[in-house]
């Protein structure tokens, strides 16, 4: 099969916010937080009065699969993303954080332990509190240097407490995510994920808002929205992972050294309006447009199919042969969907 649609765009995903009151230093290690998969955060992560919408888990982002969600900011009448308050939803800890320049400004990246199984992360954070930032680095890692150090004194935050302040990237988007050692995402290939310390978050990620009180959970899940930010009915929360058995979905990677047109991971999968996002080939994300019809769903293109997505503008292509279940053959290009698999510019990913 062969479909030809629609847009080269480039994705500008990130993330940043929050605001909180009162907190205590401490020397406690995670062995002595409680044993609890199941807590409830019973206090609003922010003020949604002033998010536009809420990108959920599963969403095509630079070259991977996000396992954490997006908040996009409203724009103030200078069109600059406001800046929102951060607290803690409920009581946790400090444990490890990153302070980078990024997009010529100040991003934290921060790190909560909740109990023994349960950890919430925050990026894209510009503005944390004072106490934040005198026990994280005294200066900003390398550009976008997202490694993570433990603080040089813990602290533990009371649900309600202030966080700090953001309006995350330049875009006003900044992220939001739980992991949960008792949840396991269902991938193609298990063993690249439970073997992979850098996939941890992939296979752990849970829906965040699955853990907020009922009271709270609906007015998050009124916002969930496709991924330029702009709220969608019928969207879910989704899953870390999206990939499909014997089908073209999900991630997939080059298992040796990325060059040229071809990243490390390969990302592929439809949002909730039916529109197709590639991640991992040449510079920008290939967007194709549900307009004036959807392209078929990866989901849909099983093995042995062949299936070209043409961003909708026509600048470029994507061209897939699915092999099997674990191995698709890519090809990628400038221009419209050529009428045959191309012979150059190939390679053979993996799940």
């Amino acid at each position: 099969m062969k479909i030809l649609s629609g847009v080269l765009i480039l994705l500008l995903l990130s993330i940043a916010s929050i605001q909180c009151g009162k907190l205590t230093s401490s020397n406690q290690s995670n062995s002595d937080l409680p044993s609890n998969p199941s807590p409830v955060f019973t206090h609003h992560l922010t003020n949604l009065n002033n998010i536009k919408g809420i990108v959920p888990l599963g969403a095509v982002s630079d070259n991977t699969i996000a396992e954490k969600t997006y908040f996009f900011c409203k724009y103030d009448a200078n069109g600059n993303p406001i800046k929102v308050p951060l607290y803690a939803p409920v009581d946790m800890k400090l444990v490890s954080m990153a302070y980078r320049i990024s997009q010529n400004q100040d991003q934290y990246l921060l790190f909560f332990q909740v109990s023994k199984e349960v950890k919430i992360r925050l990026d894209h954070i510009d503005s944390p509190i004072q106490q934040i930032k005198d026990v994280g680095p005294s200066s900003p890692a390398p550009k976008d240097d997202t490694k993570t150090s433990k603080p040089k004194k813990e602290l533990t935050f009371k649900a309600g407490d202030l966080i700090g302040y953001t309006n995350g990237t330049n875009v006003g988007v900044w992220d939001f995510g739980v992991s949960n050692t008792t949840i396991e995402n269902q991938f193609v290939n298990m063993d690249r994920y439970r073997n992979s310390k850098i996939d941890f978050e992939e296979l752990h990620a849970d829906c965040p808002y699955n853990y907020f009180a009922d009271s709270l959970r609906s007015q998050y899940e009124a916002l969930f929205a496709l991924q330029t930010g702009v709220p969608y009915k019928g969207a879910t929360c989704r899953s870390a992972s999206r990939d499909v058995k014997g089908a073209l979905s999900g991630a997939w990677y080059l298992d040796k050294d990325p060059y040229g047109d071809f990243r490390e991971v390969l990302a592929i999968a439809a949002d909730f309006n039916g529109e197709i996002r590639i991640a991992g080939l040449g510079n920008n994300d290939l967007i194709v447009s549900p307009n004036p019809s959807p392209a078929t769903n990866p989901d849909d293109v099983k093995v042995n199919d062949e299936i070209c997505y043409e961003g909708s503008g026509g600048g470029n292509f994507a061209y897939f042969k699915v092999l099997s279940n674990t191995q698709v053959n890519v090809a990628y290009g400038t221009g419209g969907c050529p009428a045959s698999f191309p012979k150059t510019n190939t390679q053979i990913y993996v799940r």
